[in-house]
């Protein structure tokens, strides 16, 4: 089986719009004062349900296009060996 080759420039965009997700997210968050309120009704249960899904899916996303880029080839190495 051959091994793909990777782009360096995909990794850092995907990488790069995770992280600022999650910064956008955290800002939204501070905006609409949701750390100093206590929740209650369903309205806060939904904000507060998709700021855990921000909090742990992003990071969750950066673990797996990384575990898999893990066997592909840098395409700068591929060409400098070459």
């Amino acid at each position: 089986m051959a091994i793909s080759v990777r782009s360096a420039t995909s990794d850092l965009i995907s990488r790069e719009l995770s992280l600022s997700f999650r910064s956008r997210a955290y800002i939204f968050l501070f905006k609409i004062k949701y750390y100093n309120q206590a929740i209650v009704g369903e309205r806060m249960y939904l904000m507060t349900f998709i700021r855990v899904m921000f909090m742990t899916c992003v990071p969750l996303f950066m673990l797996l296009t990384g575990y898999l880029s893990s066997e592909k080839e840098d395409r700068n190495r591929a060409e400098a060996a070459s």
